[in-house]
């Protein structure tokens, strides 16, 4: 990994928290908020930082991936070389469609289907092996439920019927709340109190919001992340704990550990709408940092194929 990507990591994924904080979330809890005259300043700041944290996040997104598929280039790995094409060319039309909202749904489609060729490609690139593979292979087949979901509405406009429209919606859901094991075989976190602690309190916060505000909680993560808390709720307290736990103990760790968290955060913030550039772009940009610094992030030495360590 570049110098340069592996420190936007940081500065990349604190912005995509802030924007989760400062405009998805206010723009979703508005009715509930107090109705103070003094406030609606403080609410307007909040808004114009969250936005402009977005913004920062569409630039710092499309500059890791240059960079990382910059260094792909370079390599000498075929597929090395084609996810780092791909990645660029589906990065750059995903900016453009941030900017330039698709006119067409031959557009949209495609920009999908690409999508989805280049999270295939970054991870086949990857220096993953065995037990870590599978699991971030479960991650990839949550985003894959999603995209074919996203794929089948304008593709059904085009006149192309593809079958089960709805069914990966609510598979990649289901998909997501296993993919945390996968998140666990890739970094296998050893324990530590303080990550756990901190997993308790995130699966505790998810049980609590889901038990006393069940339909208002389910409508902030279906709008804000695509979650539609069909689930029984011990899942998602048990998913959010674990996932939290795992950030908390990279977080911890060296450098190259935190920006594997930066990756899974990217990932996580994105949630299942990938059906949004912005949220596309988070996608690949958490893929590459997930993968790209992977013997480092795991403390184990990672041969390529056809060699041995």
């Amino acid at each position: 990994m570049t110098a340069l990507s592996q420190q936007l990591a940081l500065p990349l994924a604190l912005a995509a928290f802030a924007e989760v904080l400062l405009l998805r979330t206010l723009m979703r809890a508005g009715p509930f908020l107090p109705r103070a005259e003094w406030l609606a300043d403080v609410y307007r700041g909040m808004q114009l930082v969250g936005t402009a944290a977005a913004n920062l996040v569409t630039l710092l997104a499309v500059t890791t991936i240059l960079l990382l598929a910059a260094k792909a280039f370079v390599g000498d790995q075929p597929i090395g070389r084609l996810a780092g094409l791909v990645a660029l060319t589906t990065a750059g039309l995903q900016a453009y469609l941030v900017l330039v909202p698709a006119a067409s749904l031959l557009a949209a489609v495609g920009v999908l289907a690409l999508t989805a060729l280049a999270l295939s490609l970054i991870l086949a690139a990857s220096p993953l092996r065995g037990l870590a593979r599978l699991g971030a292979a479960t991650i990839l087949v949550t985003d894959f439920a999603a995209l074919y979901h996203a794929i089948a509405q304008p593709a059904r406009a085009l006149g192309l019927d593809l079958p089960g429209a709805t069914a990966p919606f609510f598979a990649a859901e289901g998909l997501a709340t296993v993919a945390v094991i996968g998140v666990l075989s890739i970094v296998r976190p050893g324990f530590q109190w303080g990550p756990a602690i901190a997993g308790l309190a995130a699966g505790s916060l998810v049980a609590v919001g889901r038990t006393l505000q069940p339909s208002i909680f389910a409508l902030a993560t279906m709008w804000n992340f695509g979650f539609t808390l069909y689930l029984p709720t011990v899942i998602y307290a048990l998913t959010a704990g674990l996932f939290t736990y795992t950030l908390v103990t990279l977080g911890r760790s060296a450098d190259a550990r935190r920006t594997t968290a930066c990756g899974l955060t990217l990932i996580a913030l994105g949630g299942l709408k990938l059906d949004y550039g912005y949220f596309a772009l988070m996608a690949l940009a958490g893929y590459w940092l997930l993968t790209a610094d992977v013997r480092a992030a795991t403390g184990r030495r990672t041969s390529p194929p056809g060699r041995r360590s």
